[in-house]
C-alpha cells in the first residue's frame, strides 16, 4: 500500500512522531476528524492540503503550514491497524 514515496515518508513520521506522542482517546479523536475531512475532500489525491485546524492534535507533530491529503490518509491507516480495526477492502 505505501509504495509512493511520500506515503512511505509519512508512515515513518506517524511512526516516529506521533504514534508514542497521542492517547488512545486522542487517536480515536484523530480518526474521527480524518473520517470527516475524507467525506468532504479526496484525500488520497496528491497535493490536497488541508488546514492544520482541522485535525489539531497533530498540530505540535509537524512543521508543515499545511497537513497532505495523503499524510492525514496514512494517518488514519496506521491508526486504524494499530487499533486492530477491521477494514472492508474496497470492490469486495
Amino acid at each position: 500500500m505505501f509504495d509512493d514515496i511520500d506515503l512511505v515518508f509519512y508512515k515513518e513520521w506517524y511512526q516516529g512522531k506521533v504514534k508514542d506522542n497521542l492517547t488512545l482517546e486522542q487517536k480515536k479523536e484523530v480518526l474521527g476528524q480524518i473520517s470527516a475531512i475524507s467525506l468532504r475532500e479526496v484525500i488520497h489525491v496528491p497535493r490536497i492540503e488541508i488546514e492544520k485546524s482541522q485535525v489539531p492534535l497533530l498540530s505540535d507533530l509537524t512543521a508543515l503550514e499545511q497537513y497532505s491529503g495523503r499524510q492525514l490518509m496514512v494517518v488514519m491507516f496506521c491508526i486504524v491497524e494499530e487499533l486492530g480495526l477491521k477494514t472492508t477492502p474496497i470492490g469486495d
